[in-house]
């Protein structure tokens, strides 16, 4: 496949830490247009945002992140390498890794977490656990009825250490379907 377009990305980030931040916003802009007339396969305009922020009160910390995605050109479809994809851990978490694919979607994560210990700064910083409530819809074609609102949640359990966090969880959605996970590296 060839592909030929521009790439305009922005970032804002302020977290102040990237495997548990306590405090700060993240935000973040994806948008790709490809052409025929460059030199591409497929013609298409993909664009994403995504915005959230991070609160804590004591030990207790609040995440709430919020993303679209949608293909501008009027096509409505992306080729199936450059498709939207949800599912896994804070996107859905009850379904699949990248599960539901499509060329339109939102989601919505609400995240709650609280540091129960804290590690020797030799091992890391802190030991967590906590849950997130998730929606996100998808026009995924293989669903019964696409573009209809998922609910899903999870609990987990996570250590930032120096080799990067970890977390295991137990995901739930309203698909009647969950699924447990591991996950070494940052979450956002």
């Amino acid at each position: 496949v060839r592909q030929a377009g521009l790439i305009l990305k922005g970032v804002y980030d302020l977290l102040d830490s990237l495997a548990f931040p306590r405090s700060g916003m993240h935000d973040a802009l994806n948008i790709m247009p490809t052409k025929e007339n460059w030199g591409s396969d497929d013609e298409y305009t993909r664009a994403q945002l995504g915005f959230g922020g991070v609160k804590s009160f004591g030990k207790n910390t609040f995440s709430g992140y919020l993303e679209w995605g949608d293909e501008l050109s009027g096509k409505n479809d992306l080729p199936v390498y450059d498709a939207f994809n949800l599912g896994g851990p804070g996107r859905l978490s009850g379904l699949n890794l990248d599960q539901l694919t499509g060329s339109h979607y939102n989601l919505a994560t609400l995240s709650y977490y609280r540091q129960y210990a804290s590690l020797p700064s030799q091992i890391g910083r802190g030991l967590y656990m906590g849950f997130s409530l998730e929606a996100g819809r998808i026009n995924d074609p293989f669903m019964v009825d696409p573009w209809q609102w998922v609910t899903s949640g999870a609990i987990f359990w996570g250590a930032d250490t120096v080799l990067g966090a970890a977390y295991i969880g137990y995901g739930f959605s309203s698909l009647n379907q969950s699924t447990m996970y591991l996950v070494i590296g940052p979450r956002f």
